[in-house]
C-alpha cells in the first residue's frame, strides 16, 4: 500500500523550502531505486535541476528531466513536469506541484512538502483530504514543531 508522508515547514521562504526538497530527494536517492520530482513547469524543473548538483557542497544526485525516458534509460532521480511524466517505474514520488498525482498507487512511497506558503497550505490541506479519501496511509511530520533547523536526516 501506498505511504504519504507530509512534511510541514516552519516558513514561507522559498530558499528554505527548495533547499529541503532537496535534501528529500537525496535521501530518496539514497535508499529507493527509482525517485520522481514532480514540478509544475519547465522553469521549475531548470531550477532543481541545478539545485541538486549545487544545494550542499559535496552532493551528488544523478538526475535526469524531461518526458518519460525509456525504461532502461531511466536515472535514479528523474524530475518531470507534469503527470504524464510520472507514469515509469519508481518507488517514490517528491510532489512539489500544484497537482496531485494521477496513479498514486504506482509508488511505494510519497512526499508532499507543505511550508506556510498559503497557496501551498491551502493544496497540502486539499491533498490529504484526498488521499485520505483514497484510504492511503498518512502521516505527517510537523517539523514547525521541532527546531528550525530543516535537517531532513532526522525526519525521512
Amino acid at each position: 500500500m501506498t505511504s504519504v508522508d507530509f512534511y510541514i515547514l516552519p516558513s514561507e521562504h522559498e530558499s528554505s523550502f527548495r533547499n529541503f526538497v532537496c535534501k528529500i530527494v537525496e535521501k530518496s536517492y539514497n535508499r529507493y531505486p527509482r525517485t520522481v520530482l514532480l514540478v509544475d513547469n519547465l522553469d521549475d524543473a531548470r531550477l532543481f535541476d541545478d539545485l541538486l548538483w549545487t544545494f550542499r557542497q559535496g552532493s551528488f544526485i544523478p538526475h535526469g528531466m524531461g518526458d518519460s525516458p525509456a525504461l532502461s534509460d531511466v536515472p535514479p532521480v528523474h524530475i518531470a513536469t507534469s503527470r504524464s511524466d510520472t507514469t515509469g517505474a519508481a518507488n517514490v514520488l517528491v510532489n512539489v506541484s500544484s497537482v496531485l498525482p494521477s496513479a498514486p498507487a504506482n509508488y511505494d512511497r510519497i512526499i508532499e512538502i507543505v511550508d506556510k506558503h498559503p497557496t501551498r497550505r491551502t493544496q497540502g490541506r486539499d491533498r490529504y483530504r484526498h488521499y485520505r479519501e483514497l484510504g492511503l496511509s498518512l502521516e505527517t511530520h510537523d517539523l514547525s514543531r521541532q527546531s528550525a533547523s530543516l535537517d531532513a536526516n532526522n525526519n525521512y
